[in-house]
């Protein structure tokens, strides 16, 4: 993990934590309703009365339109415009992590409450996370 790996997942744990409200958050889920609600609601930070939630992964599009987009009713897809990484694969490698760090950060079968699991918790893991793959490193993020 480099700096700009862990500088996204840092960003996507703050995302989570000060920006998604709980009601957007399901962790059970990449994407359930139209995603295309969730765009317009974090470009406004308003009142919003949608139906659409998402989990971590289902939230990359909106945190980096640049590196994700949804693709087939709401799958996370890497690239623009042709890929064939989706959902858990597709956070790989902007991560710069295993499929199994993918599993132990964003899997709800590695949470003690499943897919109740809320998004502070997924943050505080992401954030976690970071800092033990950091203090292995000597409190360096590797280049």
């Amino acid at each position: 993990m480099n700096d700009l790996h862990a500088g996204r997942l840092l960003l996507l744990a703050d995302a989570l934590q000060t920006k998604i409200p709980d009601a957007q958050f399901y962790f059970g889920s990449i994407t359930r309703g139209n995603p295309k609600h969730l765009i317009n609601f974090f470009g406004t930070f308003g009142s919003y009365e949608c139906k659409s939630v998402a989990c971590a992964i289902g939230w990359c599009p909106i945190v980096f339109p640049k590196l994700f987009e949804y693709v087939f009713g709401g799958i996370v897809e890497i690239g623009k415009p042709d890929s064939i990484a989706s959902s858990f694969h597709a956070v790989m490698a902007p991560f710069g992590i295993s499929f199994g760090e993918v599993e132990h950060l964003f899997c709800p079968t590695r949470y003690p409450d499943g897919d109740r699991t809320n998004r502070l918790q997924v943050a505080a893991r992401i954030r976690s996370f970071v800092a033990s793959k950091q203090e292995s490193n000597d409190g360096k993020v590797s280049c």
